[in-house]
């Protein structure tokens, strides 16, 4: 059962590498990986990357008080949480608590680095794995004594020293950010209404220009197929952003009386209601939420324009992606 430790930072890797010793002892079956010790002399950096994140059966990251707005950080959990249910990517807390967390890392359920928070992650590997600890709640008695020296160093540590293995620089970020928002949409062209391919280049190079600025945006997809938005969600969650699903306008309606949400992107119909996105948006803007919304739609008429009150309406990936791109540059510009 393969575990991505992901970090990010000097204590982060103190971190991440006493989880890697230290899980084994668990359970045998328990296979971590972190990317300072495990891609061998001469690897391909990118393509060896890839191929872990891809095999992961859980991700933990590894988050410290000092790297949670790491740019690094937020991209391995959002590539983790393309592939994997939300429940198996933990951000794993050392020197803060999860009220603390912030977005996009704050949309999964963390655990402190306590016997009882450890317990947790622990019973959540045990159950991936082919062959279960007995009393996992003894064995983490057990061997919680032989990690807490090992976090020792990470606790005590400043926040940058020399000597460490570096994580890859903006530049490498930003090329890596190109790369899957582009193969992203060039994977739903092929199934699905897109642009031509200099239209999705496109998209993917202005996701790489403005990465850093909408990071930590939050949006609230209202769909009641939500599996069918998968790649929409994936796309979103790899440049940064926190994705909350709601499955009906009550759902929507609940969700917009709590934490703000940057963008509204809203399927026009669910179940047998052609109509159901503009009653979201009347009852949205009869409530004085001025939030923006974007619907989606399965067959977009251009000649009837964009629903009045509304930001964009659209059926294909890359001019969905333009639209949130439109409109979190004009909230936060």
């Amino acid at each position: 059962m393969k575990v991505f430790l992901s970090w990010s930072g000097e204590r982060s890797l103190i971190f991440a590498k006493a989880l890697r010793d230290w899980l084994p002892y668990i359970n045998p079956e328990i296979q971590p990986w972190i990317s300072s010790t495990d891609i061998a002399a001469g690897g391909r950096w990118s393509r060896d990357l890839e191929a872990e994140l891809d095999a992961a059966d859980i991700g933990i990251v590894c988050v410290t008080r000092d790297n949670q707005a790491a740019p690094w950080l937020n991209f391995e959990a959002g590539a983790l949480a393309k592939k994997l249910n939300a429940s198996y990517v933990v951000p794993l807390l050392l020197d803060l608590n999860p009220s603390e967390l912030r977005s996009p890392l704050s949309q999964f359920q963390a655990k402190e680095v306590t016997p009882a928070g450890m317990l947790d992650v622990l019973k959540l590997l045990d159950e991936l794995c082919a062959h279960r600890v007995p009393d996992i709640a003894r064995a983490c008695a057990t061997w919680w004594r032989e990690l807490q020296p090992a976090l020792q160093p990470a606790v005590e540590a400043a926040s940058a020293t020399a000597d460490v293995p570096p994580t890859p620089d903006e530049g490498t970020l930003l090329e890596e950010i190109y790369r899957i928002v582009k193969e992203r949409l060039d994977k739903v062209s092929e199934t699905a209404p897109a642009g031509s391919e200099p239209e999705r280049t496109q998209v993917a190079r202005r996701a790489k220009r403005i990465s850093t600025f909408i990071q930590e945006a939050r949006i609230l997809l209202v769909n009641d197929a939500p599996h069918q938005m998968r790649q929409v969600v994936s796309l979103l969650q790899s440049l940064g952003i926190a994705v909350t699903i709601a499955a009906s306008t009550e759902a929507a309606l609940g969700e917009l009386g709590g934490p703000f949400f940057d963008i509204v992107i809203s399927d026009m119909r669910r179940g047998d209601d052609g109509s159901a996105g503009l009653t979201l948006l009347r009852a949205m803007r009869a409530s004085s939420i001025g939030t923006p919304v974007i619907f989606t739609v399965g067959r977009y008429e251009p000649e009837r324009g964009v629903p009045g009150g509304a930001f964009g309406i659209t059926n294909r990936v890359d001019e969905l992606a333009n639209l949130v791109f439109d409109a979190l540059e004009r909230s936060r510009g």
